[in-house]
């Protein structure tokens, strides 16, 4: 009967201790991913006005990260109203620097893509797998230009969004913030 209680509350401790531990989830499990409709401004803003051949540039914005190493995202736009022209690591002219750089990290193979018409593929590392330099908290994780083709109102969103920690802890962000264009 003793070994019965002592097996019981073991199995207790346990399920509590995976329900409430963060290790469970991986170190991202709660961060955030957002669109930035207007880099020139404090904050998130998650709406622009714009006029058919105006150039935008959008930030794809990482929020409480932890020790953020990796991470991969894709944007989604219909085709026939925006055209993608460029995606940016950071931009030194606006004084904007990459999330994987804000301890000191460098970054390797920054990428963003055509996956398909109407979907773009973000990507970039940190070279190594540092702890120390491996980031926490909010910055910018891209910079992507586009093209207004026409004068409707559009949606930019967020899809396959993964952040990928320095002990390889794999998450799925499940926390989205997309775009409209007015």
């Amino acid at each position: 009967m003793k070994k019965q209680k002592t097996c019981l509350l073991l199995f207790i401790a346990l399920l509590i201790f995976s329900i409430t531990s963060p290790a469970f989830g991986g170190s991202n499990s709660k961060a955030k991913c957002s669109i930035d409709m207007d880099i020139r401004t404090e904050g998130i803003e998650s709406d622009i006005v714009a006029m058919k051949d105006d150039m935008i540039l959008i930030a794809v914005i990482a929020e409480n990260v932890y020790n953020l190493n990796t991470y991969q995202v894709e944007i989604e736009f219909d085709p026939n109203i925006l055209e993608f022209h460029r995606g940016y690591e950071d931009s030194a002219y606006a004084g904007i620097n990459n999330i994987l750089k804000k301890n000191g990290g460098n970054s390797l193979g920054f990428q963003a893509i055509d996956k398909k018409p109407g979907v773009i593929n973000v990507a970039n590392a940190m070279t190594g797998k540092s702890s120390k330099k491996a980031p926490e908290g909010s910055g910018v994780l891209a910079i992507i230009q586009f093209k207004l083709l026409s004068k409707e109102s559009t949606r930019l969103s967020l899809r396959n969004v993964h952040f990928i920690d320095s002990n390889n802890s794999i998450d799925q962000i499940r926390l989205l913030t997309d775009g409209h264009i007015n």
